[in-house]
């Protein structure tokens, strides 16, 4: 049970702060580790700091928990995860994506949250941030504070799937409160579960290290053993002693279960399937302390398992499921939790009514999973296991398997290793080897050699062991240590080498429950010869202790020693009444029996769970819940004789004393409460409360509402989080802070009227007097302390701050951003924005955005005249609204202001329009006169000036005119019958004078002109006649088919707004066939449309002579044309369209394209899939490839879309390949020959074909390029022009009389960068004031003959007067952009500045550079005036 004094000097240290801490050797966290506090946090802000390093993508890390707030931060695939909530704000942060943090290294973590805001930083350097809504309030956190895990903590906002975090952690530092200070459980205040001091080296354990098993306790789990279709392997090597334990364990569907287990030395397999249970035992021996291969095979049928080299086999149930593992894989023994299922399964490593069984101790190594590698650090959970084998017992022998990557395991080091001239003695390399001590509790153990392993020979060095010491920095807390001959007040400080040799060293636990103890020390030596480097550097070395636990018997007190209740009514019992002392067994295994027969006249237990039933038993969990009540009944005086087990042992009887005694009730609290309208206020114990013999009670009180509230409502926090109205509640939930008055009037009170509600009290039946609680409401009185107009003159948008528009609340103190104006009428001459957007009717905006100058009015056009704009509102404060109040807003004129008219033009193509004051006019309020100047002309027309708008005939052109001009209707564009659909012009307004009507002008008056591009919109005519584009023969097989399409027949229409697919054909009588529809070749063709050519819908059928023609007539609708179509007939046949070899470069692969090689037929082919091309003879030198891959076929649709290679080999300069093209039933023998050229070879190409050819000079077309005749070859000689060449030959034979058909052959021209960019276009850009303009490629262009748009860059320098940026991104300024993004329309100069100014710039293709040019930009301002003002006059009725 441990010793009361020993639990109670702990508890002074702790309290007094004496615990040591942890300075920099962290705390490790296994899995199922977590240090909880248990202690209700209340704060404003909330910080917190800590250091981790893991290789886990998932786990816990921190949890701040309350009610409702809580601040969550959890590892997510690899990343960290903040959640924050406190009130209504909620906020999720995640750390970037690139910045993963399980690679097992140190990274550092910091959460600042405070007024409104979240900011996370990762590593001092990533910052993430976010807001919190619904403003600040403060952080409560009921539940505590956890670290690593959840304890035992179930709230609906923790995912339960989450695992505890497993790695280290230092530094913990929450509101400033060190949280890792001690590693020591405090009953009531801190939870320490399988937490050790200093970062443990399993975390790191190499993939082929052993896995050590030192306790009863100890177990590993690692991801689940997939059993896929009923079969699974697990083979692994074990070295132990146990006679006795549990090597494995997987769960399954429903009770399944995969277990092996050792029992007298020997392994026992078992397998529950669907509810029958098999079990397979091996004869060989493995508890000898030697390496044995272990496999066992589940399959669909029957279960092996294999001890090194001898096999068992048993059968499994026919009618049995197949296997399907759920859960983890259990690795040398199991958890609490589990091993209650295995008790259940009558496993034997569980023996007798123990709840905990067997785990292994040993070593366990190479485990496989099917065939899957598990090592130390893949673990999910562990428990009391080290990296390596670290029993003295199991060290010196190897696994018996040769070839395997079964390895002997390795001791697991401690912190320092020896340098090379050490003397070490121990094969781990290692100066000190630490192996964990067992001691049962309250029991003594002894420390030795195989506990702490010094890896040094002294005596080598002529040391004496007892002159290595071991001194003791920080003691056991939960223990000492002695030593056989020293005397006690010295025993705890130092011991030698030679006191641990002789086995003179021993720990003496003090009886506590806590599992494990440590304690630290440094290894020093007074000898005065040489000592070891390890000597001098006096490292702090941490030795953990396992306590194994034994079962005490329960202790039962009654603290209070009576039990004192109201007559006739029912007490909960509670721990503090009677308390049952049992550290070794938790709660829901101790219970409570009843072993007196209650009289049913006294009174009896009963549980929560079933109120109104006697109860004889129940759990002390059951009791710590409040769920265990005493029902009182008739006598005053009774008692309950109690006793406790653990479910073995049980406690001591006491006998609990019943007092009933009488009671009365009145109601001690009623003081009221006072709200603000439209606001809420909790009714709390101290504003309502009943005293029962005038004083506290745990009696059920209810108030029961007998006449509500007027002006507001009593509402009830819900499980749902929602208030809602209620009649009556009781006085637990006003304890809680579950009720509340809410003041719900919307209306504003002219007089301070109060509100109350009246109410019975109602307790165990008996009922108060009707009683009126006050509610005192603070009335909103709403107010415009300030409504001043607004004055706008020359301006485009104003600001409306609280020097314009004020409210106010009265005496009720209101924030500025939940005082809100509501409009209810918008301004008729201009819009109200909040930011940029427009409010509207029902819009509402706060005295805060009014305040951030947020709001703004802009006015619509300029005013002809001073005029007023209005808009009303009214104020509204939690849901309570004022009257409409009216806004005011004073527009000025400006006269000088320009007002354009400009709607554009139209007109038909080929003819003129007039240019009216309706389309094109300029003015000012004060009539002003205008000249105006043709900047730049129209491209497609002409401006002029005529005598009279009647005669066009007496026109000039035009290159100024005035307002009488455009007034006088003598101002003209004609078009020039072009076929385009719009075209433009720039015209120079500058003001010359006044009007009659503009009084005089000040000969300072200021001079006003603006520049107008004016559009003209073309009406297309259909003037052009169709034009054939394609003329050829139609080539067709004798009595057969072929489609007809755009390739034998095709049309153009010059109108460019005429759709060529609309083109009508008739055609008349075709001598030698028919044309039908494809899709219903029985029906005969008259008339189709050529887009029926385009989607092959017309289909030619021969019938008659090899030859003839017919005729076609083709119509837009307007106009005719017509012409003969010439079908050819004959037997099917492929002929070869081109083949002009591959050129290939030496060291890179050669496309093979249709230009290149390419067929035609005259056969019904409908996709170029029908063409195949089967490679006859593979070239030599090479090999032919289609999508990279080999195929000795493909199609000439594959030669389109360049899907076929030549792939060179390195040998020869020259190579050739055979082909046979395939169409139906045709076929063609064609040869391809290769040419392979080095890779500087680029002015002289020699053709593929070597031989001697006479070139015929009439049929040879040569473009660009000549032909050079040298030692019996031909060299093609290219001219240095950029584009492709092609030629036409003849090979002709005088001795056989014969020639060739002509062939076309191609030349491929690989460019060369040898041209410098040449700037063809650098006019000045013409932008308004602060705009975004697009620059054009008429504005700035570049052109390279051997360079395309996108290889050219401009490099500027930052321009005077604004900013180069991309379209999509305006606000970030460019220093260089491409000719193709100018020509995409991407590129914009954004001004901001001086009306004047520009950049320089240079143009480059990368090798080659332009002279360095100034591009000009000039800005003016836009003036944008109301043109056309006149009144409507209608008729009435009309």
């Amino acid at each position: 049970m441990g010793r009361p004094w020993a639990r109670g000097l702990l508890l002074l240290t702790a309290c007094l702060g004496l615990c040591r801490p942890l300075g920099g050797l962290g705390a490790s966290f296994y899995g199922e580790s977590y240090v909880g506090l248990s202690m209700a946090e209340v704060s404003p802000e909330l910080s917190l700091q800590f250091r981790f390093q893991t290789s886990k993508p998932q786990g816990l890390l921190f949890l701040a928990a309350g009610k409702t707030d809580y601040c969550l931060i959890e590892l997510l695939s690899g990343t960290l995860q903040v959640k924050v909530k406190v009130g209504t704000g909620k906020q999720i942060l995640l750390s970037e994506q690139r910045l993963r943090v399980d690679d097992l290294v140190w990274h550092s973590v910091g959460l600042q949250c405070g007024k409104d805001h979240v900011s996370l930083v990762i590593d001092k350097h990533h910052e993430t941030t976010g807001q919190l809504a619904g403003g600040m309030r403060n952080f409560t956190f009921h539940h505590g504070i956890y670290v690593g895990g959840r304890g035992g903590l179930s709230v609906p906002y923790l995912d339960r799937k989450t695992p505890n975090f497993r790695g280290c952690m230092e530094d913990v530092v929450f509101n400033q409160r060190e949280i890792l200070t001690s590693l020591r459980s405090y009953p009531g205040f801190k939870k320490v579960n399988e937490v050790s001091l200093g970062c443990s080296d399993e975390f790191f354990a190499g993939k082929d290290e052993a896995i050590s098993f030192f306790s009863s306790r100890s177990y590993v789990t690692f991801p689940e053993w997939k059993v896929y279709h009923g079969e699974g392997i697990l083979r692994f090597a074990v070295q132990t002693e146990t006679p006795q334990a549990l090597l494995l364990f997987q769960s399954g569907r429903g009770r399944d279960f995969v277990a092996l287990e050792i029992h007298e030395g020997q392994l026992k397999a078992h397998v529950g399937r669907g509810g029958t249970k098999t079990q397979l035992s091996s004869f060989s021996l493995v508890s000898d302390n030697k390496w044995h291969i272990v496999q066992l095979r589940v399959a669909g049928r029957h279960v092996d398992l294999m001890v090194d080299e001898h096999g068992e086999r048993a059968g499994l149930p026919l009618q049995s499921q197949e296997f399907m593992s759920e859960g983890p894989l259990f690795v040398g023994g199991l958890n609490d939790r589990m091993w209650e299922t295995a008790h259940s399964l009558e496993l034997v490593s569980v023996p007798g009514k123990s709840i905990r069984g067997l785990s292994l101790k040993g070593c366990l190594q190479a485990l496989e999973a099917n065939l899957e590698k598990r090592a130390l650090r893949d673990a999910l959970v562990s428990r009391d296991v080290s990296a390596g084998c670290t029993s003295e017992g199991l060290r010196g022998t190897d696994p018996p398997v040769a070839g395997e990557d079964v390895l002997p395991p390795q001791p697991s080091p401690s912190t320092a290793a020896p340098n090379a001239s050490s003397p070490l003695k121990n094969r781990s390399g290692r100066f000190l080897v630490l192996n964990k001590l067992e001691v049962q509790e309250g029991g003594r153990a002894l420390l030795g050699q195989r506990h702490i392993e010094v890896g040094v020979d002294f005596m080598y060095l002529g040391i004496n062991y007892s002159q290595i010491l071991f001194n003791i920095q920080e003691m056991p807390m939960h223990g000492f240590l002695q030593i056989d001959v020293w005397p006690a007040q010295e025993m705890e400080q130092t011991f030698t080498l030679s006191d641990l040799r002789r086995g003179k060293v021993w720990y003496v636990h003090d009886g506590s429950e806590e599992p494990t103890d440590c304690f630290t020390f440094r290894v020093s030596s007074n000898s005065k010869k040489v000592v070891l480097s390890q000597l001098q550097d006096l490292v702090a070395h941490v030795f953990n202790i396992v306590v194994l636990p034994v079962n005490d018997p329960p202790y039962l007190r009654l603290p209070e020693g009576h039990l004192l209740l109201f007559e006739n009514t029912k007490q909960r019992l509670t721990p503090g009444l009677m308390q049952v002392l049992d550290p070794d067994t938790d709660a829901q295994h101790l219970r409570f029996s009843v072993l007196n027969t209650f009289s049913s006249e006294a009174g009896f237990l009963e549980s929560a769970k079933d109120p109104g039933k006697a109860i004889s038993d129940f759990t002390d969990a059951d009791l710590q819940d409040g769920n265990i009540f005493y029902v009182h009944r008739g006598h005053q005086n009774s008692r309950i004789v109690l006793r406790a087990t653990d479910g073995e042992l049980v406690s001591n009887t006491v006998v609990l004393r019943v007092m009933a005694v009488p009671w009365d009730f009145e109601v001690a609290d009623r003081t009221g409460v006072v709200v603000p309208q439209g606001g809420t206020v909790l009714i709390t114990g101290s504003n309502l409360s009943v005293k029962v013999n005038g004083g506290q009670h745990e009696l059920d009180t209810r108030y029961d509402i007998t006449h509500p509230p007027q002006f507001g409502q009593i509402q009830h926090l819900g499980s749902n989080g929602e208030w809602e109205p209620v009649r009556t509640f009781s006085q637990r939930s006003v304890d809680r802070g579950e009720i509340r008055y809410y003041s719900s009037f919307k209306e504003l009170q002219q007089e301070n009227v109060t509100d109350h509600f009246k109410f019975k009290v109602s307790i165990e039946g008996r009922v108060s007097k009707e009683l009126l609680f006050p509610v005192t409401v603070e009335w909103l009185q709403l107010t415009l302390p300030k409504n001043i107009p607004l004055e706008i003159s020359n301006i485009n948008r104003k600001v409306l701050d609280s020097g314009h528009l004020q409210a106010a609340a009265g005496s009720v103190q209101v924030a500025e951003r939940e005082l809100f104006f509501k409009l209810l009428m918008p301004p008729k001459k201009g819009k109200l924005l909040l930011g940029d957007e427009v409010l509207k009717s029902g819009s509402m905006f706060s005295q805060k955005n009014v305040t951030d100058s947020m709001v703004s009015y802009k006015p619509q056009g300029r005013p002809w005249e001073h005029s007023q704009d209005s808009f009303s509102f009214s104020i509204v404060v939690k849901q309570v609204e004022s009257k409409g109040h009216t806004f005011r807003i004073n527009l000025e004129v400006d006269k000088t202001h320009i007002t354009v008219t400009n709607t554009g033009l139209y007109v038909k193509e080929g003819e003129w329009t007039i240019i009216t004051k309706s389309e094109f006019f300029v003015q000012t309020l004060d009539h002003r006169i205008f000249q105006y100047k043709v900047t730049k002309s129209p491209q497609h027309g002409e401006l002029k000036l005529v005598s009279s708008s009647t005669s066009p005939g007496s026109e000039s052109r035009a290159t100024g005119f005035t307002d009488d001009d455009i007034v006088s209707e003598r101002l003209i564009y004609a078009h020039d019958d072009s076929e385009t659909r719009w075209d433009e012009f720039v015209i120079l307004a500058s003001a010359t004078g006044l009007g009659q009507q503009g009084g005089v002008r000040s000969p300072d008056s200021e001079h006003v002109s603006t520049e107008i591009k004016v559009s003209i919109s073309v009406e297309l005519k259909n003037d052009e006649k169709p034009v054939r584009v394609v003329d050829k023969i139609f080539h067709v097989v004798r009595d057969s088919q072929r489609l007809l399409t755009l390739a034998d027949l095709c049309y153009h229409d010059p109108d460019v707004d005429f759709d060529d697919g609309q083109l009508l054909y008739t055609r008349h009588g075709i001598p030698n066939g028919d044309l039908v529809k494809a899709t219903d070749p029985t029906q005969k063709l008259y008339q189709f449309r050529q887009e029926d050519l385009r989607e092959g819908r017309v289909l030619f059928k021969h019938n008659g002579p090899d030859s003839a023609r017919f005729l076609l007539f083709v119509t837009d609708g307007v106009h005719y044309t017509s012409s003969l179509l010439e079908v050819s007939v004959s037997e099917a046949y492929i002929h070869i369209i081109n083949n002009t070899g591959l050129l290939v470069h030496r060291g890179r692969d050669g496309f093979l394209t249709t230009a290149n090689l390419s067929v035609t037929t005259n056969q019904d082919v409908r996709t170029d899939h029908e063409f195949e091309f089967h490679v006859v003879q593979p070239p030599k030198h090479g090999r032919l490839l289609v999508n990279n891959s080999a195929f000795h076929s493909f199609s000439q649709h594959d030669l389109k879309q360049g899907h076929v290679t030549y792939r060179y080999n390195g040998d020869g300069n020259s190579d050739i390949f055979n082909l046979t093209v395939t169409v139906k039933d045709t076929s063609l023998d064609v040869s391809v020959c290769v040419q392979v050229s080095s890779e500087d070879h680029q002015h002289y190409s020699p053709i593929l074909h070597r031989e001697s050819l006479t070139v015929e000079g009439k049929p040879v077309k040569l473009s660009r390029g000549k032909l050079q005749v040298a030692q019996e070859s031909i060299d093609y000689v290219h001219n240095g022009s950029e584009e492709f060449d092609s030629l036409t030959i003849l090979a002709n034979s005088s001795e056989l009389g014969k020639q060739s058909l002509p062939q076309t052959l191609f030349v491929t021209v690989e460019s060369v960068n040898d041209e410098a960019p040449v700037v063809t276009a650098n006019k000045v850009l013409q932008v308004w004031v602060n705009s975004v303009t697009e620059v054009t490629r008429g504005d700035l262009c570049a052109e390279d003959g051997d360079s395309s748009p996108q290889d050219l860059v401009y490099w500027v320098t930052p321009p005077s007067n604004g900013h180069l940026a991309l379209r999509s991104i305006p606000g970030r300024s460019i220093q260089n952009f491409t000719q193709a993004q100018i020509d995409e329309g991407q590129l914009v100069f954004v001004h901001s500045g001086a009306t004047s100014g520009g950049f320089s710039f240079q143009v480059t293709d990368g090798l080659n550079s332009a002279p360095r040019q100034i591009f000009s930009v000039t800005a003016r301002a836009l003036i944008i005036s109301l043109e056309v003002n006149r009144g409507l006059s209608i008729f009435p009725g009309q």
